[in-house]
């Protein structure tokens, strides 16, 4: 875009509140906006060519209308373009600083009743980078208060559905972006907000494309929910292991999982024949796909094969106890341990074969499509499959390789693919700060592939590490105050330690007492 044009917009964003609309007032300095603050968000949410990099909100809109928009909404914005922003020249603590003010933002507009859709979208963004930054006490608090909202203003039925915004007279653009708050915040997996009442995200044309596409984000929703539920439903054991091998201990689950994963269209969904590898036909096979797609459906694909893993994995574990050695069972439980073994087999290499594919794609795509190879949030489907991976050669009884159908052949390409994954979560790290969320995963997954090397080369001098020790987040409370925590992941180590060290959390701790005791 050039300096020209990107000049004429300033002005237009300075003088959009002398045409009419309300202006915000503030007397505090702290939430006034600047030409730096535009420059930034200009920078982050609209492309070269001009269209919009935003999927959840009007971009467009938002810079045109940048000093009438709510303090909380512009900083919290704000924060997520510095934390992006590649301009080398940003002062180190730029982003922290736009996420604090943004915080006092929110909480001035709640003591003043001054609520709207935009606190929605503020305190979700909020809700966000709290949680990439290692605070979430925080993000919780602003993920509530986003929920709450979003039941007072009615933003769960959809804007064609609400005579109530009739006096508004919304247009096609702003009824899509209030659809768009509802899906965005949707992205949290603990919501328990019916999503039924609303229409799926659509594009506008007005004159061009005023979105990034979001057509894929119904099912990523769903996805997301359904790892909820199986994590719900795995967060204490059964009475019993006969109990775990029944059908009825997860019987409500399995109707639910089965109807996801045949109602996600084919289309969004990136599944290659041989579970390890993909052919150069596949590849381009795929590439096809997310072209027509539009969408970042390599991430709803790599959830999907995740939640696979998740659903089995508590049976699976049962193959590393010495009384389910498959020589001595009855044919049931020998049944279901191997198909649920085979299910987390067939999918954690489905995970890494896909994950290097999208990284390449994501170095060597054309610039215009790469953003359809973002890895959302890629640290917990890489770390789900790691765990199996790491079982598998680990922790399992060698003799169920006699009884599975995939066998781990290529040691070599799958150690690469488990590298790439760990690269991946380097950087994560490294954009999180070293204190967020991928800061555990990392040290247990990098932990878990040393280990795996060790079998590989027949080490039997594998060190262990003092069995206090335990894999967790150190966070910050509100108040400031630091403790270690459990870390975000989809469903931890249920009970297990690597070299020793313990996943931090009760629910771990739970199973541990069910499988070891």
């Amino acid at each position: 875009m050039s300096s020209a044009l990107t000049l004429d917009s300033v002005l237009a964003a300075m003088e959009a509140p002398l045409q009419g609309a309300t202006i915000q007032k503030t007397d505090n300095p702290d939430f006034m906006g600047t030409i730096d603050d535009w420059n930034i968000c200009h920078r982050s949410f609209l492309n070269p060519s001009g269209s919009s990099s935003a999927r959840a909100f009007d971009a467009e809109d938002f810079l045109t209308h940048f000093f009438q928009q709510p303090p909380s909404l512009r900083l919290s914005l704000c924060a997520f373009a510095a934390l992006y922003d590649q301009n080398q020249h940003l002062i180190e603590g730029t982003a922290d600083d736009y996420a604090v003010r943004a915080r006092k933002a929110v909480i001035q507009e709640v003591l003043d009743g001054n609520l709207s859709y935009k606190t929605v979208q503020a305190c979700t963004a909020i809700a966000r980078y709290a949680i990439w930054k290692g605070t979430p006490a925080i993000s919780v608090q602003f993920m509530d208060l986003s929920f709450k909202l979003i039941r007072d203003l009615r933003l769960n039925v959809d804007p064609d559905d609400s005579p109530w915004l009739a006096s508004l007279s919304l247009t096609p653009r702003q009824r899509e972006e209030r659809r768009r708050i509802f899906w965005e915040t949707d992205d949290h997996s603990e919501s328990d907000i019916a999503c039924e009442l609303m229409k799926r995200p659509n594009q506008i044309i007005d004159p061009h494309p005023i979105f990034k596409n979001f057509v894929a984000r119904v099912w990523e929703c769903n996805v997301l929910r359904l790892i909820a539920k199986i994590k719900h439903c795995y967060s204490t054991p059964p009475a019993s292991v006969q109990e775990l091998l029944s059908s009825d201990y997860t019987s409500s689950l399995h109707e639910i999982f089965d109807a996801l994963h045949t109602s996600v269209p084919v289309g969004f969904v990136l599944t290659s024949k041989n579970p390890g590898f993909l052919t150069q036909e596949e590849e381009s096979r795929f590439v096809s796909k997310v072209a027509l797609a539009d969408d970042v459906i390599p991430a709803l694909s790599l959830n999907l094969f995740a939640s696979i893993s998740l659903y089995h994995r508590p049976v699976m574990m049962l193959s590393s106890l010495r009384s389910f050695n498959p020589l001595f069972l009855d044919p049931g439980a020998l049944h279901q341990i191997y198909k649920s073994t085979s299910e987390c087999i067939n999918s954690a290499p489905r995970i890494t074969s896909l994950f290097s594919f999208t990284v390449k794609m994501h170095k060597t795509a054309p610039l215009n499509v790469r953003h359809l190879y973002d890895i959302i949030n890629g640290s917990y489907p890489a770390f789900e499959a790691m765990i199996v991976i790491w079982f598998c050669q680990c922790r399992m009884d060698p003799f169920w390789w006699n009884f599975l159908p995939h066998q781990i052949t290529d040691l070599q390409g799958l150690r690469q693919r488990l590298g790439i994954m760990i690269e991946y979560v380097i950087e994560m790290n490294e954009f999180e700060g070293g204190t967020g969320a991928s800061s555990p995963i990392l040290q247990c997954m990098t932990l878990m592939l040393k280990d795996m090397d060790a079998i590989y080369l027949m080490d039997t001098t594998r060190a262990l590490h003092s069995i206090e020790t335990e894999f967790s987040l150190q966070v910050s409370s509100i108040d400031g105050e630091t403790c270690n925590v459990e870390s975000n992941s989809f469903m931890g180590l249920l009970g297990l330690d690597v070299c020793g060290i313990r996943w931090k959390g009760l629910s771990d701790d739970i199973w541990r007492q069910f499988y070891f005791t």
